[in-house]
């Protein structure tokens, strides 16, 4: 009973953890142009309060890391808590591609450290090079095609290191798809594909994490 108070009271620590830095990170484009001055970036109060509005992710990520935590519990597997920490700062990185259309490298950066965790934990070395050859093929295509931009191509990496290779088509088949969808509904050519890539991402991990078990 008392280690299982002492792993809530962790687990806890960690959401709030998670929390403030998904806040910060939101915010950091923001906080970033204020202290280098740059008034020109700075949003006016009309859009200030619309990020607020938008910004509830706390909430969100509080009742998404609370799922999480419930199906580690119900598979005796905590690597679903532990990815919150890849697909949190991948949360934010598409709320900024939706919004701006710019990724942020220190936001995805921010997601490096536990999908290198994952990895070596679920897969094994050879992830770790699987994500970087991911990010390569989407550098070269990134050099080719108007359709990538450089900011897909640490998220890919990331998204790479935590995916089996045989469900790299899950994560690719659902990006394609719902990055169709978004551009026949939004009548543009222009598809931020990080949010795309975070869904396949996290349908391909599950279906990871349910085949090393």
């Amino acid at each position: 009973m008392r280690e299982l108070v002492v792993h809530n009271f962790v687990f806890l620590i960690y959401t709030c953890v998670l929390t403030l830095l998904a806040a910060y990170l939101y915010f950091f484009p923001y906080i970033h142009a204020l202290s280098d001055g740059q008034d020109e970036n700075i949003p006016s109060p009309s859009e200030i309060e619309k990020l607020f509005s938008v910004c509830d992710c706390p909430f969100r990520i509080a009742l998404t890391a609370t799922a999480m935590y419930a199906a580690g519990l119900m598979n005796h597997n905590h690597t679903c808590c532990a990815a919150l920490g890849v697909f949190v700062p991948l949360y934010i990185a598409s709320l900024h591609d939706l919004e701006d259309m710019y990724v942020y490298d220190i936001v995805v950066l921010s997601a490096l450290p536990s999908a290198i965790s994952i990895g070596l934990n679920i897969l094994g070395p050879h992830s770790i090079l699987f994500g970087i050859s991911i990010g390569f093929v989407f550098f070269l295509l990134s050099r080719t095609s108007y359709a990538l931009g450089e900011g897909d191509i640490m998220p890919a990496g990331i998204i790479g290191m935590i995916t089996s290779p045989q469900y790299l088509h899950v994560v690719l088949v659902c990006a394609g798809t719902l990055g169709t969808i978004y551009a026949i509904a939004k009548k543009t050519r222009v598809v931020p594909l990080v949010p795309f890539l975070s869904i396949g991402g996290l349908v391909a991990f599950i279906m990871t994490v349910q085949h090393s078990h």
